[in-house]
């Protein structure tokens, strides 16, 4: 839209520079008011205003890899801090590379989505296939994660931190071998399998045994607060 005073008392003339060859350049109102008249089509911008909105887009973009590495890297600070984490093919994302890497935190599930940009920071995770029993996700929401994990830091913290995980373990104690649990556990929370294995990795674990999300491909737990609840032993566990 154009002042009325356009161009000779026009307050706010703006230089257009050439973009040949389209036209050769001159001066443009900038009295335009706000509404829907006024908007920007794409066949007014200027070659300059596209290239600098590729910049910031292209901008916004590193920005975001860059999160998503610093978070990669803390994921993977947890999975080599936690027995049992894998990293399976996800196939729910459009771009191919990515990966799901799944972790056992608190006697609960957590996953990740991790780009294929980010996957050299997990080669030493145990790598298996998307069907594997390990690698299913037990139906959690990214809002159920965080909130366990918060509690889980906060249990952590009020009995004095992290006991050393199985990898912590081989690196200050490599004589002394871990061995896992493998208790038998029962209870409500097993609706579908009469019995079920801790998954524990250490004989020596804390008073709950855990059992895995998923056995043969079906949900053992009937909510996602059963992994955290103390499990009733069988006698000849």
């Amino acid at each position: 839209m154009t002042c009325t005073r356009f161009p000779d008392a026009c307050p706010n003339l703006r230089t257009v520079p050439p973009d040949l060859p389209r036209h050769e350049g001159g001066v443009q109102c900038g009295c335009s008011t706000p509404g829907p008249s006024s908007r920007i089509k794409l066949d007014d911008l200027l070659s300059s205003d596209l290239d600098a909105l590729y910049d910031r887009a292209e901008q916004a973009e590193t920005e975001r890899d860059a999160v998503y590495r610093e978070r990669a890297h803390l994921v993977a600070l947890l999975a080599a801090m936690t027995g049992g984490a894998v990293i399976a093919p996800a196939l729910d994302t459009p771009e191919p590379g990515w990966q799901i890497v799944y972790l056992t935190l608190g006697g609960r599930q957590a996953s990740w989505h991790i780009a294929w940009r980010d996957a050299d920071l997990f080669k030493d995770v145990e790598h298996v296939e998307y069907g594997d029993p390990r690698a299913q996700w037990d139906g959690h929401t990214t809002e159920d994660k965080y909130a366990h994990i918060a509690a889980h830091t906060a249990e952590l913290a009020a009995r004095g931190g992290a006991q050393p995980g199985p990898a912590a373990t081989q690196a200050t104690e490599p004589d002394t071998p871990t061995e896992p649990c493998n208790a038998t556990i029962d209870g409500v929370y097993v609706p579908y399998l009469e019995t079920v294995t801790c998954t524990e990795g250490r004989s020596t674990h804390g008073p709950n045994h855990v059992g895995p999300p998923r056995q043969y491909g079906q949900l053992l737990w009937t909510d996602h607060h059963a992994g955290a609840t103390p499990h009733r032993e069988t006698p000849d566990a």
